[in-house]
């Protein structure tokens, strides 16, 4: 008896697995084996986590697949306060978006209040600093008004930054195909209605991201080919010395 399912299943992890180990990266180079010399830098926002009175809040945003949430995993495992929250677990029906984001929204005003509660009660965050998947940025309605969206932001949790994470466009192309083959077909109906699978429109998104950090929308970036490497970029970034992580 041939379990042909199985060893499709299994001959396409073996592909996955053997295509990321042919793309090898070091804390130095990316795929066209260009130099990051910026890879791991300290920038000023070092200086926001002096804040007595309030942690800094850290959004990571960016495209999807460029791996925000693995990072923000490496980053919980060494003892950080992160909300990995998942949009997809809000997003019940493609007929309710607007429902959805507002959900994000709400999601991020219970976080931040739980957030203040803790303060409020002398607790400290490691290293004074919180790390949230995307911000209101990610919001379809703000696409055209992202100075809105920081406004609500701002007024919600003044002392914040939202930190673009770009990855090699090879490794992300892979990262989303494999996350689409594991997808259910519901699953997958809703990535297709975000149009996680056109490919014009996450060109697009790219380029509106490249406007966002030019324009100071983003307050910085960092490289996330690596999801090891991108989780010591960003403590580096803070002014946190990166911790060897496993």
């Amino acid at each position: 008896m041939k379990f042909v399912g199985i060893n499709r299943n299994l001959n396409f992890v073996r592909f996955y697995s053997q295509s990321i180990r042919e793309t090898i990266y070091n804390h130095h180079r990316d795929n066209s084996k260009e130099k990051h010399v910026d890879w791991f830098r300290t920038s000023h926002l070092a200086d926001l986590r002096n804040n007595p009175k309030e942690p800094l809040l850290v959004f990571l945003e960016g495209s999807p697949a460029v791996g925000k949430r693995d990072v923000l995993s490496r980053l919980e495992k060494i003892g950080f306060q992160v909300s990995r929250n998942n949009f997809l677990d809000k997003f019940q029906s493609i007929s309710k978006i607007e429902e959805a984001e507002q959900q994000r929204v709400e999601h991020l005003k219970q976080f931040i209040t739980t957030c203040k509660e803790s303060v409020n009660q002398g607790n400290f965050f490691k290293e004074n600093v919180i790390f949230y998947n995307r911000s209101l940025l990610s919001c379809w309605k703000y696409e055209s008004a992202p100075q809105d969206a920081k406004d609500q932001i701002g007024s919600i949790w003044p002392n914040y930054a939202i930190v673009l994470c770009i990855s090699d466009p090879i490794v992300r192309a892979q990262r989303l195909a494999y996350a689409h083959y594991l997808a259910s077909p519901e699953e997958m109906e809703k990535r297709k209605f975000l149009k996680e699978t056109d490919d014009e429109y996450l060109e697009h998104l790219t380029n509106v991201h490249t406007q966002y950090l030019s324009s100071k929308i983003f307050d910085d970036f960092i490289h996330t080919t690596s999801v090891k490497q991108g989780a010591a970029a960003v403590l580096s970034l803070l002014g946190i010395k990166p911790s060897l992580f496993s």
